[in-house]
């Protein structure tokens, strides 16, 4: 386990939960939350498609797949490394879309509001220039990222957008309506947790897999507390982009 990693991430992670909780405490960032008329069924329709996708993704991360993944988008590069994961976020992200337009379901109970888009947007750009500024790398930002950082950065928008659309947007909307707001917070970043797990595995080492493992669920319930208080998914998309773009160049 690398401890100075792993008190970087805790520290990052409490700073944003500070930062969001404080910001909301603002009368403007004031949100009604989002609920359901039938919150069982609504939640065990989320849950559904919740454990569906995790299936999905063990299906998606076996070595076949990638290699075919890998000769139909030739991408170098560090954003190379990103192509799968976006590709089976974007894919897992369709049935959650045909799932809203079936049930005539507004992009609101997603977490897609047009009301909401401004504080959304305002609290995930403030969390993701503090997750810049934790990790020291506001002078990289000031003198400009290259050509590869961007196309990075790009790709880790898709990712973080798909499936913080998925599992704090549709998910945990739906899991907070029927469970109440702590245990459908906790329950949608384990789920996230095990989404990811699939991949951490397919790297072969155990013992790396479960410290990323960690990692991952610190970084989905601070995700989560991000869309508790904004109401919008682009608050927890925009930080994890960030998160994700520090963490690989540094």
């Amino acid at each position: 386990m690398d401890t100075t990693l792993l008190l970087t991430h805790v520290a990052e992670w409490l700073g944003v939960i500070s930062v969001t909780w404080l910001l909301a405490m603002a009368p403007r960032f004031k949100i009604a939350p989002v609920l359901f008329k039938y919150a069982r069924r609504d939640g065990m329709i989320g849950l559904f498609l919740g454990v569906g996708t995790l299936l999905f993704a063990v299906a998606l991360t076996t070595v076949a797949v990638n290699n075919t993944i890998a000769g139909w988008f030739p991408i170098s590069g560090p954003a190379s490394t990103l192509l799968d994961p976006l590709v089976l976020a974007i894919a897992s992200l369709l049935p959650f879309i045909a799932a809203l337009l079936t049930r005539g379901q507004p992009p609101l109970s997603a977490g897609w509001s047009a009301k909401r888009l401004r504080t959304g947007l305002q609290i995930g750009l403030a969390v993701a220039l503090l997750t810049i500024f934790l990790r020291n790398r506001v002078m990289d930002v000031v003198g400009g990222p290259g050509s590869e950082q961007i196309t990075f950065l790009l790709f880790a928008l898709g990712v973080a957008l798909c499936e913080e659309t998925i599992f704090r947007g549709y998910i945990q909307l739906r899991l907070n309506s029927w469970l109440g707001d702590n245990r459908g917070w906790v329950a949608a970043a384990l789920l996230f947790a095990a989404y990811r797990f699939p991949a951490l595995i397919a790297a072969g080492d155990t013992t790396q897999a479960l410290f990323g493992l960690l990692l991952v669920l610190g970084e989905s319930l601070t995700a989560g507390w991000l869309m508790r208080k904004s109401g919008h998914v682009l608050g927890p998309a925009l930080y994890r982009a960030a998160s994700i773009w520090v963490g690989v160049f540094i």
